[in-house]
């Protein structure tokens, strides 16, 4: 696919806890609330720091299959999460790297959950 796109990625137990803290606040019934860490990364520099962190070599290639349409592709989405610092108290604690690394540790030992060979959507 394409790796320009820009992305926030936040972990998931800030996001978690983004939701709990929504749930069990007064007042924020109805509001959008951006959990996020506000901060964008493009999918190719994602993928640079994931391949540094195991630490092996990986032949990236493109598939045209995995490409989207020019005019569905969205260049850069990062949050806002202002509203969710004021209203419910909450920012990402988890940075990039640290949730990589937990999530490379937990797919290291559930390797029979992946299917890597398959391109699923």
């Amino acid at each position: 696919g394409n790796l320009a796109p820009r992305r926030d990625f936040t972990y998931v137990t800030d996001t978690a806890d983004g939701f709990v803290r929504a749930a069990t606040a007064e007042g924020v019934a109805g509001e959008a609330i951006n959990l996020g860490s506000g901060k964008s990364v493009s999918i190719a520099e994602l993928l640079q720091t994931i391949l540094r962190m195991i630490g092996k070599p990986v032949k990236v290639t493109g598939d045209p299959a995995r490409v989207r349409p020019a005019k569905s592709e969205v260049d850069n989405l990062v949050a806002d999460n202002r509203k969710a610092a004021a209203l419910l108290g909450w920012r990402p604690r988890t940075g990039m790297e640290e949730g990589l690394g937990r999530t490379i540790e937990w797919v290291a030992r559930h390797p029979g959950l992946f299917k890597p060979e398959c391109y699923a959507v």
